[in-house]
């Protein structure tokens, strides 16, 4: 046994292979804090870098302008927000990766001058600059420091990198506006897991780096649908939780298998599907 959970403070905690540590009272799974110091202290220099064209260019590869592959769950959400905002909807979108979301909010009437970015690289603030032309910033979302107010903060695929994830959301706190609203679209701990177990089962223990994304900028934490309740003591209420549908856009011949396992996941209450996405309000 090791410390205390970095989430719930009680200190039932297991030490697993690569860093890895499992709160046994409410289920978090995330790297150990000596390794997170580690991981960050090489991560964050990359905020000093200037834009590698041949870098920009692998991005625009990575994420045509036309051919999003989440534009269904974007959509879907963006919907969802303007039917409570309407066209003055003020959104910030963190890690925008080429501010796709933002722009599923403008094709429904948001403004553009309401919509920004923030982000830790400078060559996906330049990929979106160059897509859509919605302002930005560099920055870390731990100690970023907005000049205005956000109806809405969005991290799809991000938090789950931050290592001070309760200054991140102390931060989130204070630049919504009040009934703001947080989504977060993150990996589920419980498969996370699962997948840890089965490959030392497998006698596969080297391959769990890459499957649970250990790498520097990787994943730091693993929240399931018990422990992401916790973030409600950062002044916010969960209003809604769920499991990110799959779309055949995103992940073609697999569709019909990710589609499958959602489904039993939905109807069985196995809590294992790999990504959910949480709406929070702030509250206070």
């Amino acid at each position: 046994m090791s410390g205390a959970c970095i989430l719930c403070k009680g200190e039932n905690i297991a030490e697993l292979s690569h860093e890895l540590r499992r709160c046994g009272a409410c289920g978090f799974l995330f790297v150990a804090p000596a390794e997170r110091a580690r991981q960050q202290a090489s991560f964050h220099l990359i905020s000093e870098q200037t834009v590698d064209p041949e870098q920009l260019a692998a991005l625009r590869r990575k994420y045509p302008k036309d051919s999003h592959q989440k534009k269904a769950l974007y959509a879907r959400y963006a919907t969802r927000l303007m039917a409570e905002y309407g066209a003055s909807i003020r959104a910030l979108d963190v890690g925008a990766s080429g501010g796709f979301f933002l722009q599923e909010l403008e094709l429904r009437g948001a403004l553009k001058e309401h919509l920004r970015t923030l982000e830790v690289e400078p060559k996906y603030l330049a990929l979106t600059e160059e897509y859509f032309g919605y302002q930005g910033a560099i920055g870390n979302i731990e100690t970023y420091a907005p000049v205005e107010q956000f109806d809405v903060v969005t991290m799809f695929d991000v938090l789950e990198h931050v290592d001070n994830f309760w200054l991140a959301l102390q931060t989130i706190h204070h630049m919504l506006t009040p009934d703001g609203r947080l989504i977060l679209k993150l990996p589920n701990a419980n498969w996370a897991y699962l997948k840890y177990r089965l490959m030392h089962a497998l006698g596969r223990e080297q391959t769990i780096p890459f499957y649970l994304y250990l790498t520097p900028g990787g994943h730091l934490n693993y929240w399931n649908h018990a422990s992401i309740k916790y973030l409600e003591t950062a002044g916010f209420t969960l209003e809604r939780f769920e499991y990110a549908r799959p779309s055949r856009q995103q992940f073609g011949r697999q569709y019909w298998l990710r589609m499958l396992g959602w489904q039993v996941d939905r109807l069985l209450g196995t809590q294992l599907f790999p990504e959910f996405i949480v709406t929070f309000v702030k509250r206070g």
